[in-house]
């Protein structure tokens, strides 16, 4: 506890929990300390280098946070006029309210994008009161009487002769024309005995409120404290705003709708999101980051814990770790490290694959016994890794995922040991998500125990890619690629791939003009995964007139030929198109004043 050059005390690290925390600014508490001294036999230099890692840890994370004022625009929508407008009478001063009327739940559509709820109504309106100048000649016409005087036409005593169509001097009546609104709202207030279209999305329960039990909507005005836990780093994405085209994992994930693809990449509504960690772990670029735990402190804590060989790692957050450390105050585990991790579900397999090779034996992530479905990218993630290391190192599966209930038996009961692997020699160096996931992945690759020449791990994220002879070197491929998978070589005229930066978007297959582009899913491990590979070359097209290099005959060709199928250009006109461009650029020219002279 020195003081600093400053004149301020350093940050000091205490084992305990955060609801225990002291209000000395100066004091960082440590559940991951308290836990591991109490539960676990750890030699006093690694308790040192744990409790230096949990310092870092602390002292390194910074989530930025703001204060937003939430007064929610509700959209009341109601078949009844009369229940719209007591709505208004009695909240619209409260809340900022947008009426919906329907004719119907049929003409409803419901979505949710970047936290708001979509509403798309489409209701008849055969009368279009705007265009009406009250004449009443309709009225006059109109033997059922159906026209009112607000002025509106009533469609259920209307006999649908059309007299009054054809009597209006101004347009304003058409009984086959329907009104379209797109409303954004926050939440919807729904009619009671108005029934909903369900919607494709499943967070939309969570926005819409009966006018009986108003309660939880109130409860939500306020000022409220927003923290982007969840982080995007636009030049890692996969994500090609320009052709909608590319990596849509996280979107497809997110089940409160709080991530939209835009323009700018991914948008992340940070009031929406619940922080399950499903859009991060099941990012293939490391684009998305858990800012409570990101990945490079994740990457830097346990570097420097210089882990034991055949330790056994468990992730929670505080309060199951809590919960088992209360239920077990007689407990002593061996060769087990316990880690608080805010969000343990947002880990993937990149950092599975890591720890494996630092030396963990198992990865446990816990969860609450009372957890639904809220880690199933997670469990992907562990399900695949233990896939690849199993297909490596015949036996060993090491991430197990459990419940609270369950983790004493876990822990108690070791699985398969941990292969014997040499220490990592060279320097490592986070970089991006699938780099520090080849890195490891190359080692445990060079050391593995199968005698496979091919090892095949069914996934979504990984493909080998197949290239079929009618490629004509576009490089459509090399542009839509947002990871660095595809590349173009000027001096050979070539295509070339590396596999193992191939992120499975896809986006090359849905560009490439002449359908030569396949992608097969799988992680295909082999020699080759690591290697730039050639999949084309081609010859240069020269000038004829300067013998400037311009392009490649292939792309060339396929020019020209799409050109005279076309029937719009004459013999000279393609002549002039094999020049390169500054001699065409002359002989266009040239021909220009010849012909005005």
């Amino acid at each position: 506890d020195a003081p600093s050059e400053a004149g301020e005390a350093e940050p000091v690290l205490v084992a305990g929990f955060s609801d225990r925390e002291p209000e000395d600014s100066t004091v960082i508490v440590s559940p991951t300390l308290k836990i591991n001294l109490d539960l676990c036999e750890l030699d006093e230099a690694l308790l040192k280098r744990l409790a230096c890692c949990e310092k870092f840890r602390h002292e390194s994370v910074s989530v930025r946070n703001y204060i937003r004022e939430f007064r929610p625009n509700v959209a009341v929508i109601g078949s009844s006029p009369s229940f719209i407008e007591s709505f208004l009478d009695t909240y619209g001063g409260l809340l900022d309210v947008t009426p919906v009327q329907v004719n119907s739940p049929d003409s409803l559509r419901l979505s949710l994008h970047s936290g708001k709820v979509v509403i798309r109504v489409e209701n008849p309106l055969p009368l279009d009161p705007s265009l009406c100048n009250l004449c009443r000649k309709c009225v006059a016409v109109c033997k059922e009487s159906a026209i009112e005087p607000e002025p509106r036409l009533n469609l259920e005593a209307c006999n649908l002769c059309g007299e009054c169509v054809s009597i209006c001097p101004e347009g304003a009546i058409d009984l086959h024309r329907v009104e379209v609104r797109e409303i954004r709202a926050d939440v919807i207030v729904a009619e009671q005995g108005l029934k909903l279209p369900d919607g494709d999305d499943e967070g939309l329960g969570a926005v819409v409120f009966s006018p009986d039990n108003l309660e939880p909507l109130f409860e939500r005005i306020g000022s409220f404290l927003v923290e982007e836990a969840v982080s995007y780093d636009v030049a890692l994405c996969g994500y090609d705003m320009r052709l909608s085209k590319g990596c849509k994992k996280c979107a497809s994930v997110c089940g409160v709708s709080a991530l939209e693809l835009g323009p700018k990449g991914v948008e992340i509504d940070a009031s929406s999101c619940a922080e399950c960690g499903n859009c991060v772990s099941v990012c293939p670029t490391g684009a998305l980051d858990y800012e409570r735990f990101p990945s490079k402190v994740f990457f830097k804590y346990f570097s420097q814990l210089k882990l034991p060989q055949g330790v056994s790692l468990v992730f929670g957050n505080e309060e199951v770790l809590r919960k088992f450390w209360w239920k077990n105050p007689s407990l002593k585990l061996s060769k087990t490290i316990f880690i608080e991790h805010p969000q343990p579900f947002a880990l993937g397999s990149h950092q599975f694959v890591f720890l494996s090779l630092l030396g963990a034996e198992r990865i446990v992530v816990v969860r609450a016994d009372d957890l639904g479905e809220e880690m199933r990218e997670m469990e992907k993630e562990a399900e695949f890794t233990n896939s690849l290391l199993k297909a490596l190192f015949p036996g060993w599966e090491p991430v197990t995922t459990t419940d609270l209930s369950s983790l004493k038996t876990v822990l108690e009961n070791r699985g398969p040991k941990r292969p014997s692997l040499p220490e990592i020699e060279d320097e490592i160096s986070y970089g991006q998500r699938r780099k520090l996931f080849n890195f490891a992945l190359s080692h445990l690759f060079s050391h593995r125990k199968s005698h496979e020449d091919e090892i095949f791990v069914p996934s979504d994220t990984f493909s080998k890619l197949s290239l079929a002879d009618n490629c004509c070197l576009c490089l459509a491929c090399v542009n839509v690629c947002g990871v660095g998978a595809f590349e173009a070589d000027s001096n050979s005229f070539s295509l070339c791939h590396t596999r193992m930066k191939c992120i499975n978007c896809k986006a090359c297959q849905e560009v490439c003009p002449e359908g030569a582009v396949s992608l097969e899913d799988g992680l295909f491990l082999d020699e080759d995964y690591f290697k730039r590979q050639t999949l084309a070359q081609d010859e240069p097209v020269t000038c004829p007139k300067c013998g400037k290099v311009f392009g490649n005959k292939k792309s060339f060709e396929r020019t020209i030929r799409i050109l005279k199928e076309s029937n719009r250009f004459s013999k000279r006109q393609i002549e002039v198109l094999s020049l390169c461009e500054e001699c065409r650029a002359v002989a266009m020219l040239e021909e220009a004043f010849g012909e005005k002279e």
